[in-house]
């Protein structure tokens, strides 16, 4: 009986042994570290501009709408089609705003910023 435990502990040291050798190996590789806010400046920015172009498509295309709607509606519902007409104007005026400003995200100088900020 001695003898069994004394295999069994002998054999559970050899498979520690073996795990530990096999999970001790150094895979570390070396990688750079950044920000990565080089590449995410002009990525973002990319996405900006996409999306106020569409904001841009949508607001044209709701504007055409309603001008149709306005053509043949009469009373209350013209004036509200009227009001609803001017908001997507300025609306639309926002977008080509914005969009004629550029890059959303833009980098710069100490020198660039200025005195009385």
């Amino acid at each position: 009986m001695t003898r069994r435990l004394l295999i069994r502990l002998a054999t559970a040291a050899m498979g520690a042994v073996a795990l530990m050798v096999a999970g001790c190996r150094n895979d570390a590789v070396e990688t750079r570290q950044t920000s990565g806010f080089e590449d995410f400046i002009p990525a973002y920015n990319r996405h900006i501009a996409k999306w106020l172009d569409d904001q841009q498509k949508a607001t044209s295309k709701e504007i055409t709408r309603v001008e149709g709607e306005l053509t043949s509606a009469q009373g209350e519902a013209a004036d509200r089609l009227r009001g609803h007409l001017e908001g997507l104007r300025k609306e639309a005026e926002k977008w080509r705003f914005r969009i004629a400003l550029g890059d959303y995200l833009k980098t710069g100088t100490p020198s660039g910023i200025p005195a009385d900020l």
